[in-house]
């Protein structure tokens, strides 16, 4: 059986890492040390994350295999990156 990433997967796998405890954690933190002024920062946060999204949407999107952003990856690097990508 084949596995490819689809679109659920693939955000289940961005987004998880991200959250982790950061979750919990993060917002009283940045609310003890920032006051109100850590809405502004979750906003940044928010802006740079959808850009970054938006990046790597596009970069998956340009690509011609089932690799993906791998595939763009090592294009611009070089074979040493792309070693590991399935031949097609």
């Amino acid at each position: 059986m084949r596995r490819q990433l689809n679109t659920w997967t693939l955000a289940g796998l961005m987004v998880g890492p991200i959250l982790g405890s950061g979750i919990i954690l993060l917002p009283p933190m940045a609310y003890a040390r920032l006051g109100a002024q850590a809405i502004w920062a979750w906003m940044l946060t928010l802006a740079l994350g959808g850009a970054f999204a938006w990046l790597f949407i596009r970069m998956a999107l340009r690509s011609r295999s089932d690799a993906g952003l791998a595939a763009q990856v090592a294009q611009a690097l070089g074979p040493v990156w792309g070693s590991w990508l399935p031949t097609t």
